[in-house]
């Protein structure tokens, strides 16, 4: 599990950065969903949890200071679950959900400690530091990549299979009400986007 929890890491860094500054559009959970099914040996679950959280961002688009749940990590983890713990796509959007709101929040916590660097790219552009402006630029997607890259491996890693375990575990009334949710958010999504 470990190869299998790094590449996703590595996966989750790159979406990461990609949600920021490549825009490729390869962080969007469809894409999520198939690399982390080839990683884990389940490309099919992984196209149906990535298709069902798909749905769930769709047009979900950060405005102003205004951000929504962060889709790489509720994309990576939710995915990851569902292969792993071999629960319905409805129940691991139930799982992504939780995770991407706490990870947007230690986002927001990080552009927030990032924004005094600004000052510091202001300087450097007074004294025509390029290099030093180049430095700050390539600082931020190194610590995005990073903190996804940690964020994904560290559930993945120590909690999967004590997650799966646990699901197993938890009464049916409580899986059925997380698949009730998960379906009910994706539901939701899909007719205010259509």
């Amino acid at each position: 599990m470990l190869i299998q929890a790094i590449l996703i890491a590595i996966w989750a860094g790159i979406a990461g950065i990609d949600l920021y500054n490549g825009l490729t559009h390869a962080h969007r959970p469809i894409v999520t969903g198939l690399v982390v099914g080839l990683i884990l040996g389940d490309v099919t679950t992984g196209l149906i949890v990535g298709g069902t959280l798909e749905l769930i961002w769709m047009g979900m688009v950060p405005l102003a200071g205004a951000q929504p749940p962060n889709v790489v990590i509720g994309g990576v983890i939710g995915t990851a679950f569902g292969i792993i713990a071999g629960q319905d796509p409805k129940v691991a959007v139930g799982v992504a959900i939780p995770f991407a709101v706490a990870v947007q929040g230690l986002i927001t916590l990080f552009f927030t400690a990032y924004a005094p660097v600004m000052h510091k790219a202001d300087q450097y552009a007074l004294e025509a530091n390029y290099r030093g402006i180049d430095r700050i630029n390539y600082l931020g997607p190194v610590i995005l990549f990073v903190f996804n890259a940690l964020i994904a491996f560290l559930p993945i890693y120590f909690g999967a299979e004590q997650a799966a375990a646990a699901v197993k575990s938890v009464p049916e009334w409580i899986i059925n009400g997380l698949s009730v949710a998960g379906g009910h958010h994706a539901g939701n999504r899909f007719c205010h986007a259509a």
